[in-house]
């Protein structure tokens, strides 16, 4: 998503899950 890839935690999980994992735990990661 565009507004996790704005967040720096999200930005480091979408590098290896391509956004999958971060979609998948959300903001609260």
């Amino acid at each position: 998503m565009e507004v996790d890839q704005k967040k720096p935690l999200n930005s480091l999980y979408q590098g290896p899950a391509k956004g999958k994992f971060a979609s998948s735990l959300g903001p609260a990661s």
